[in-house]
């Protein structure tokens, strides 16, 4: 139980797991002013409450972090081959006025660009999937749309430190909170716009 929100934390097989699950839920909850109750007993299983304040606004009356970095309705590509983290980051950046679009390997990603490159944003890049990876995407879609921002996401600290030799506009590492992401494309979009 005192383990169960660490981000990489899972019980999981090796090739279910990614262990960010809980650790995403909870922070998506907490930008949100809420909070997580976990009940749990051997062989009855689990149960989670999640609490919501119901109007956000009558709750605290200066605006939230998040609710000032919310965006435009600008379409955010999102590269990710963990279907999860592509849900939750989805989930995340579509409640705080982004639309987005998902692809699950550099391949996808390129397709999507070709198709919506004039109204395309900001592309957020995982750098290791294991059908074109970011380290091979970016510099592609850098070559297809020049003036496209690219965010690259790791969880791989070595990778982090070698970015340099990407030319993104900013990195994440993670597990990253909802924050963390709607900060950045706020000044990676408040640079080219």
């Amino acid at each position: 139980m005192k383990s169960i929100f660490d981000p990489y934390y899972t019980k999981k097989s090796a090739n279910r797991r990614t262990g960010l699950g809980l650790a995403a839920v909870q922070d998506i909850v907490k930008s949100h002013g809420g909070f997580i109750k976990v009940k749990t007993a051997i062989d009855q299983g689990s149960q989670f409450q999640v609490f919501l304040p119901a109007d956000p606004s009558s709750s605290n009356s200066i605006a939230s972090p998040i609710a000032l970095l919310h965006g435009q309705q600008e379409l955010i590509l999102i590269v990710d081959d963990e279907p999860e983290i592509c849900q939750i980051m989805k989930l995340s950046l579509e409640s705080c006025g982004y639309r987005t679009l998902v692809a699950n390997n550099g391949i996808d990603a390129i397709a999507l660009l070709a198709e919506h490159r004039d109204i395309l944003v900001c592309a957020v890049v995982d750098l290791m999937m294991p059908e074109m990876d970011g380290w091979t995407a970016i510099p592609l879609l850098q070559r297809l749309q020049p003036q496209l921002p690219v965010i690259a996401i790791t969880g791989d600290i070595v990778n982090e430190l070698n970015l340099e030799q990407l030319c993104v506009q900013g990195k994440l590492l993670k597990p990253f909170s909802t924050q963390e992401i709607l900060m950045l494309l706020q000044a990676v979009l408040s640079k080219v716009g």
